[in-house]
């Protein structure tokens, strides 16, 4: 009760917590539907952009950064819309729900295909490729020599070696690998292939922009041209051009030869990203997904600030009658990011 200025008493009024809460779901459910609407573009962008290399700055770029991450980050694209589907139900938007449930398991299913394991079903000889990224600040890289013997893979290829751990590696498998090539670098640009079986060089990492490290190497009495990739990291606008301009680059010097051919190494974006796609269209296989097994993923093995979701960004593309057979990601040495064993067979 409460008294008013005439000296009558009137019932206090309290709006129901029920009508309070309608409106909140009102709310809530009408912001469901705007971020569906705002998903579903993203997604349009993601799927449909074309891949241009030498795209200038400007809205481009924004749609190309929007596809490139989403593609790359498919399990929290995926929860997000898990997400937004259980609210959506419990605000009584239905069909917002069922969109974005249907959507969760679109997302997902590019990493559900990658896990589902595809068996050896040939024959004959194979052979391993290792694939190490040291981490420029790694200080002793005797621990990565260790278990770079115990791959007993055939071709050990390193990124980011220094004056420093070329010397280690050197000195470290020389006994097991007595052929290399070894171009050390202060910064992230240094490169080496360690083979067991006679390689010869065919082009030298030249500078940030083209940092990659041909050879052709015998495997299996066959000569395979294979290059040691470290792409452009996606951190920054002009560093993500200068991966796709890569991309286009490394798939140009090769398209004259039909030898088997070989990419492996960091390639700083993932299966179903734009890139990826860009070379499994051009005939090329990429090893864990063509073999299954989960998702492998291979940065970042430490604490980054910000956290991020780890993701497989060292892997092998082959074409030319290479067969990937296995996979497998190594313990973590010291780096950022885990090293991969990769078993390949020559189908002809």
């Amino acid at each position: 009760m409460m008294a008013t200025a005439d000296g009558n008493h009137v019932e206090a009024t309290h709006e129901p917590a029920a009508p309070r809460r309608s409106r909140v779901r009102q709310v809530v459910g009408r912001l469901c539907v705007v971020a569906l609407v705002v998903g579903l573009l993203v997604t349009a962008v993601a799927w449909l952009l074309p891949l241009r290399a030498n795209a200038d700055v400007g809205i481009y770029d924004a749609f190309a950064t929007a596809a490139f991450f989403t593609r790359v980050f498919l399990i929290p694209m995926a929860c997000g819309w898990l997400v937004l589907g259980l609210l959506a139900f419990v605000c009584r938007r239905r069909w917002v729900g069922v969109m974005s449930l249907l959507l969760a398991m679109a997302w997902a299913a590019p990493e559900m295909r990658a896990a589902w394991p595809s068996g050896d079903a040939g024959g004959g000889p194979t052979f391993l490729i290792a694939s190490f990224n040291l981490n420029k600040d790694l200080r002793d890289a005797t621990w990565a020599v260790e278990l770079m013997r115990r791959t007993d893979a055939d071709v050990v290829v390193v990124q980011e070696v220094t004056p420093h751990t070329a010397e280690q590696m050197r000195a470290g498998l020389a006994s097991v690998y007595p052929h290399a090539e070894i171009h050390p670098d202060p910064g992230y640009d240094g490169m080496a292939v360690f083979s067991r079986t006679p390689l010869r060089l065919i082009a030298a990492p030249q500078d940030y922009e083209s940092r990659n490290l041909d050879v052709a190497v015998t495997l299996l009495g066959r000569e395979v041209r294979l290059v040691n990739v470290h792409l452009a990291p996606p951190q920054r606008a002009e560093t993500r051009r200068s991966n796709r301009v890569q991309v286009s680059r490394l798939l140009r010097e090769h398209a004259d030869h039909a030898a088997p051919t070989i990419f492996v190494g960091d390639f700083n974006f993932t299966t179903f990203s734009p890139q990826g796609a860009q070379l499994r269209g051009t005939g090329f296989r990429e090893a864990h997904l063509a073999t299954g097994g989960g998702r492998q993923a291979t940065w970042p093995t430490r604490n980054v600030k910000p956290p991020i979701p780890s993701v497989r960004i060292d892997t092998a593309y082959t074409r030319g009658g290479i067969e990937p057979v296995s996979g497998r990601v190594e313990q973590a040495f010291g780096s950022d990011h885990l090293p991969v064993v990769m078993k390949f067979r020559l189908s002809r």
